[in-house]
């Protein structure tokens, strides 16, 4: 029998907040924090805005600004969790890690190339140490795992979280993602034209690209009589995960959706209940977004009662290989506080009125959330889907945390 996989911790730091007490206050109001960009010049590109992380971040040698973030994420969700705490037993409990990022040791390599004159940095010799820290940080003994299947990384590490404790592989998996806005990636996303000219608008039908963020988010994921035994409140469950690849496109997805729509059927394939909310990828690209709610349709379109939809992307900016673990923390939070986040500079949404896929505006976002199903997909035609339940209610009341 698969042991149950439960969220018990949380932590972030990305554009929008630079805690989860913040990020739970903004999520759900009318905001963004989209703004111009300061880490380097901008200026020829088609956008010169992103969602950079706002808390003052010291430079240090050797250590990248993703490093900085994923150590404050981090640290926050081992705090909000309490499983290191001293009244919690943790001697010979199995900790292991699932991390994801897209973009680790590019700030090195763009460090590099942008020396000028004789006096050149030496080249590369090392990969990136990084890693090694954050395992001493969370305690690390067992498994170590890294994904890097683009912006699909966060849900497909968080899949693996899922994988690891159904398995009884741990006890604790901590789970997370991290990438800072590079030159690098702008210049990418420019050559590519889906860089938005303002700021952008998931779902909306004058949509034309996304904004680039920043930051990390991290999650504890313990295996459920351990977090039961230990009085841990429970955020929700994780209950079913879903990755895929159509082979289509270097950087499209399959017109007909064929990724999409096997990756959320495959988180789905034994979950039985209505899903009440989807944390969509929504890009706010012409493509990704047709073919999203084409895929969203497809498989929930028949399902009894409205499906609500949104994507933070308008909010905290397309956060690449954390991207996952942002959403998955705002999904949690939907659940939790029975409230969908806003898509955020939406003015003409795609679907009608009539359709069961109610995109979320300020009138809408009040609704009874048990279920959320978080997309994200990639380039490469990688696409991850998890599904995460609210915990009965009985648990926590029991435990004395609600």
């Amino acid at each position: 029998m698969k042991k149950r996989a439960v969220i018990t911790g949380v932590g972030i730091i990305c554009g929008l907040a630079n805690n989860s007490s913040e990020f739970e206050k903004k999520i759900f109001l009318n905001n963004t924090g989209i703004d111009n960009i300061s880490l380097f010049d901008a200026s020829r590109m088609r956008s010169q805005k992103a969602s950079e992380v706002k808390q003052e971040i010291a430079k240090e040698d050797d250590v990248e600004r993703l490093e900085q973030f994923a150590k404050i994420a981090l640290n926050e969700a081992i705090e909000d969790s309490g499983v290191f705490k001293r009244q919690t037993r943790i001697e010979n409990k199995r900790i292991s890690l699932s991390f994801a990022t897209s973009l680790a040791g590019n700030e090195k390599v763009m460090d590099r190339l942008n020396v000028v004159g004789e006096q050149r940095k030496p080249l590369i010799s090392h990969c990136p140490n990084f890693l090694n820290r954050i395992k001493n940080i969370a305690k690390i003994n067992t498994f170590s795992f890294v994904t890097t299947t683009a912006c699909a990384s966060g849900s497909g590490a968080a899949g693996l979280a899922y994988e690891i404790i159904a398995n009884d592989l741990s006890d604790i998996v901590i789970l997370g993602g991290s990438d800072s806005l590079t030159q690098f990636a702008s210049t990418g996303f420019h050559s590519l034209k889906s860089l938005s000219s303002s700021i952008c608008k998931p779902f909306d039908v004058d949509r034309n690209g996304i904004n680039i963020g920043e930051g990390a988010a991290f999650l504890i994921v313990e295996e459920y009589e351990h977090a039961k035994d230990r009085g841990a409140y429970i955020y929700g469950e994780l209950v079913g995960y879903g990755i895929c690849n159509d082979a289509y496109h270097m950087t499209s997805p399959h017109p007909e959706a064929c990724g999409a729509i096997r990756s959320m059927k495959m988180a789905l394939k034994d979950f039985e209940e209505k899903i009440d909310y989807v944390n969509a990828h929504g890009t706010a690209t012409p493509i990704n977004d047709q073919v999203e709610m084409k895929a969203i349709e497809n498989v929930l379109g028949n399902q009894d009662g409205d499906v609500f939809v949104s994507s933070n992307k308008s909010m905290v900016g397309h956060c690449l290989g954390a991207a996952g673990a942002i959403e998955l923390v705002a999904s949690v939070l939907a659940i939790k506080h029975n409230m969908v986040p806003l898509n955020y500079n939406l003015v003409n949404p795609i679907s009608s009125d009539e359709s069961k896929l109610k995109i979320v505006r300020e009138e809408n976002k009040k609704a009874e959330v048990n279920t959320v199903l978080s997309n994200s997909f990639a380039f490469g035609g990688n696409t991850a889907s998890i599904v995460v339940k609210r915990i009965e209610a009985s648990i926590n009341n029991e435990l004395g945390v609600i």
